[in-house]
């Protein structure tokens, strides 16, 4: 067993990494999961390998496991988040978050969908090297100033915690980092280094370990660069977790491991379905009472020929039953899949299923309703962090949209409103509620200010005939006192007929 070095995993990130594996190749789409070959499509004991790399290529991945997380992740971020009790000098931060141009609203959704995506993604709250700088305003010259990276959980390779006084305190973190640097003119070389974070007497240090070669020994061992290491003044190691399935402190586990593996599923079984039909498109030639060594030519213009008159050439069609029963299975996992949460909102000539509609209550979306609330508490940890860095006061309250439910009621509920008002039985500021508790209207929509317009607009299009559009004094309806436009036939609440109306005269 080799000595264990700054690289290696500890054993709990090991394990979690393992378990990540079957989500990210998914993720990664039809080429990641075919260069995994016979790790998530097994060859048959009798396949031949130019048959089994055939059946590869033309299997092809109907990604459900991207289209719940794009999905859940939307529904999360559907609307900005909202900071509220934030210092000028932090929002003038939140616009390039990450120093790399990224707002706080891009930059919170792309942690998000990993964070759904691994069960856990991290947030490295840090400032660049200060180098001479000394004074403030020679950082904010420079651009020294903190920002958030993005750690994904595959690089962080060991946390170490500490119980301090009933709470989890991180002790150490490494970190694997990867970039590509130049090897020559054009070529590039792919540099892998270990950053170590670590408390010392009260404060966090910074240790850079890469693979060298050994002068004496002439082999690659992991030395420290003590030029690209130093110390902080960080009181903490500022490391943020971002959980959606959270199963111990700084740990998490895919929460869509069911949907997963059922998507892995799916891909193994619409590979026997696309090889077996395309075997039902080539009949089997049969040939009975001819030498096993004859030469037969098959094709146009081609005669079969055999010296034995009791020779017998005949084709085997295939009954295209297996062809039937693969299609079934996928339709069986497919539904499946469905129940699992993944189409949320599938559609189906315009309207969404009865099946897609129960899905997408707010029931079934309390999960990411506390997603959310999650993220908003780990938001709040990452801003108190710059805060701390640039010696400010104050807390700083996140705000993440909640109402994550999809449109409520159904389609032919949404006509029988139509139906309600158009006849007079429902107001117009009912009608309108309807549609903003619907979803079909925003939350904002002023429904006061609405009926006002609409009131000053005069009646309606299409209300009155080309006589009631005529100048006239409205007259009062002698059933239910409503005022009606003059030379209207009926009334246009209860109906009743008008006397002196065009149906009179």
């Amino acid at each position: 067993m080799e000595k264990p070095t700054v690289r290696t995993p500890s054993p709990r990130m090991a394990a979690l990494a393992d378990k990540r594996t079957l989500i990210n190749d998914l993720m990664g789409g039809t080429f990641r999961m075919r260069a995994a070959g016979v790790k998530w499509l097994p060859q048959h004991p009798a396949e031949g390998d130019g048959v089994y790399k055939t059946r590869l290529e033309k299997t092809f991945l109907d990604n459900f496991l991207s289209d719940t997380i794009d999905k859940s992740n939307g529904k999360i971020f559907k609307k900005p988040i909202k900071a509220e009790d934030v210092p000028t000098q932090i929002e003038e931060l939140l616009d390039n978050i990450d120093l790399q141009g990224s707002g706080l609203d891009a930059f919170a959704q792309e942690l998000g969908k990993r964070a759904l995506e691994a069960g856990i993604t991290y947030a490295l709250v840090d400032m660049p090297p200060a180098g001479d700088v000394k004074t403030a305003a020679e950082e904010k010259a420079a651009g020294i100033r903190p920002y958030v990276a993005h750690i994904d959980p595959d690089n962080v390779i060991e946390i170490l915690t500490e119980r301090i006084n009933g709470a989890d305190v991180i002790k150490r973190v490494r970190i694997l980092e990867c970039s590509m640097e130049n090897d020559g003119e054009w070529g590039y070389t792919k540099v892998e280094q270990v950053r170590v974070l670590e408390m010392r007497e009260g404060v966090m240090c910074f240790d850079v370990y890469r693979e060298v070669e050994n002068a004496t020994t002439k082999k690659k061992e992991w030395q420290l660069q003590p030029d690209l290491s130093g110390v902080t003044t960080f009181p903490a190691i500022f490391l943020v977790p971002f959980y959606t399935n959270r199963t111990a402190f700084m740990e998490g586990e895919p929460g869509f491991q069911n949907v997963a593996e059922s998507c892995l599923e799916h891909w193994q079984v619409k590979s026997e379905y696309a090889h077996s039909l395309s075997m039902q498109c080539f009949g089997m030639l049969t040939a009975c009472g001819v030498e096993t060594e004859a030469v037969i030519q098959v094709g146009p213009a081609k005669v079969l020929r055999s010296t034995n008159p009791d020779a017998v050439f005949t084709y085997t069609e295939p009954t295209g039953k297996g062809v039937e029963m693969a299609l079934n299975a996928l339709k069986a996992i497919e539904s499946r899949i469905d129940t699992a949460g993944v189409n949320l909102r599938v559609e189906n000539a315009g309207e969404v299923t009865a099946t897609a509609a129960r899905l997408d209550s707010d029931d079934t979306n309390a999960g990411l309703v506390a997603v959310g609330h999650g993220f908003e508490d780990s938001w709040e940890q990452v801003i108190g962090h710059m805060l701390t860095i640039l010696k400010l006061e104050g807390e700083v309250e996140i705000e993440i949209c909640t109402d994550i439910g999809g449109a409520k009621g159904t389609q032919a509920g949404l006509t029988e409103l139509g139906k309600a008002r158009a006849i007079g039985d429902l107001s117009q500021e009912s009608y309108l509620s309807a549609l903003v508790w619907r979803g079909e209207l925003p939350e904002d929509f002023d429904i006061a200010a609405n009926c006002e317009q609409c009131a000053n607009e005069g009646p309606a299009l299409g209300s009155m005939t080309g006589q009631t559009q005529m100048t006239g004094d409205a007259t009062k309806c002698p059933k239910c006192g409503a005022d009606v436009p003059a030379g209207a036939k009926e009334c246009l609440d209860c109906k009743e007929p008008m006397k002196g109306g065009p149906q009179d005269g």
